[in-house]
């Protein structure tokens, strides 16, 4: 069965840009040089997975209750 691919639209692509800028300031230690190799994957390919959809909803999560709260 193909996975589904779900495309970014421009604001995703900025909330994914800035996610990589906390990581990479050291602001959000709970995710480090992997995730940052992750994400820029993605937005490289400008689209993710189904398998990649539960992990980004949790990082928005985790992203939320981090910085917006």
């Amino acid at each position: 069965m193909k996975e589904q691919r779900h495309y970014l639209d421009t604001l995703q692509t900025i909330f994914l840009e800035k996610v990589m800028d906390k990581i990479a300031q050291g602001k959000w230690k709970d995710f480090g040089g992997n995730t940052l190799e992750g994400l820029s994957s993605i937005i490289q390919s400008q689209y993710y997975t189904d398998s990649q959809k539960s992990w980004l909803m949790s990082m928005r999560e985790d992203y939320i209750n981090t910085f917006c709260r």
